[in-house]
């Protein structure tokens, strides 16, 4: 009887023992998510944007309207982050070209990550009438 005694102990130390490397991995695996998430939220962003002020007339600024698709995109995730949105034309055939940067701030802290996430979206201007 006393045997069985002595392993509840035990049981505890090997607790405390696994209990740091099971949280780590835990909140390591919620930043993780955290900068996929604002990654997929840039990249829909731009291509929103881009694919917007691709299809305006250029009579109807294809940059601002590009700009602002972008954003609405943005908006529509509900995302804190301030994101900076650049929208140009260039090439030819002319293209637009829509640059997402936004600030990566870990949620926890636990993955070191560069500090943002740029993401650019391209897309050939169609023909306009």
């Amino acid at each position: 009887m006393r045997r069985f005694g002595r392993r509840r102990g035990a049981n505890a130390v090997e607790f405390a023992l696994v209990l740091p490397v099971l949280l780590t991995f835990t909140f390591g695996v919620i930043d993780l998510g955290w900068a996929h998430l604002l990654r997929h939220a840039a990249s829909s962003a731009a291509t929103r944007g881009a694919r917007s002020g691709a299809l305006t007339a250029q009579t109807g600024g294809p940059d601002g309207r590009a700009v602002a698709a972008a954003q609405a995109r943005w908006n529509e995730l509900g995302l804190a982050a301030a994101p900076t949105i650049v929208a140009f034309r260039q090439g030819d055939p002319e293209i637009m070209v829509v640059r997402v940067q936004a600030p990566l701030e870990p949620l926890i802290g636990f993955v070191v990550s560069e500090g943002t996430v740029e993401v650019t979206a391209v897309q050939r201007m169609e023909d306009q009438p």
